[in-house]
């Protein structure tokens, strides 16, 4: 009785994980058409689009080892699959975290699952997602480019998404190998 307690109880833990982390990436997916639609509006006075950007040319936010790798995943314990939007680097607290292209913030702030988060508008339908960060963050405006941080890991990882006219893209085709 007290294993099947203990695994019912393990169960549905993990559910409700796998629950949170569908609804924060759905949210996170909906936040930024939000603020894509939002931008579209506004004179585009931002970074023109850089046709020079290739895949496997942009630099990486942090130096680290991917622990979360993009697209699906199974999840064995549940027999289910989850998806993920973007990469999770390895990176130690304290870590400066960088743009992959020069841009401007449009969104500084704490976001459900993803602790603190900074989205840049690199123009041309191109945006790009970091979470798990901690302060001070860039401030929503600013402008940033690779050379500076835009936080600092909070923890024992980093979250990359890109968006390219809506749609998440794997960061592993674009970042420098």
């Amino acid at each position: 009785r007290e294993t099947y307690d203990e695994s019912s109880r393990r169960f549905g833990e993990a559910e409700a994980r796998i629950r949170g982390l569908e609804e924060s990436r759905r949210a996170l997916t909906s936040l930024v058409r939000e603020l894509e639609k939002r931008e579209s509006k506004a004179a585009q006075a931002g970074y023109p689009a850089d046709p020079s950007v290739k895949p496997r040319s942009l630099p990486w936010p942090v130096a680290g080892k991917v622990v979360t790798g993009f697209g699906k995943r199974r999840v064995p314990e549940l027999d289910t699959w989850t998806i993920h939007n973007g990469v999770e680097i390895a990176a130690a607290a304290g870590t400066p975290v960088r743009p992959v292209l020069p841009g401007e913030v449009i969104f500084a702030g704490p976001f459900r699952s993803y602790g603190n988060v900074v989205i840049v508008n690199h123009a041309g339908g191109l945006y790009s997602i970091y979470g798990h960060l901690q302060g001070p963050l860039k401030s929503k405006g600013a402008r940033v480019r690779p050379e500076g941080a835009l936080g600092a890991a909070a923890g024992e990882k980093v979250y990359l998404e890109l968006r390219q006219a809506g749609r998440a893209i794997d960061p592993l085709r674009w970042l420098k190998p």
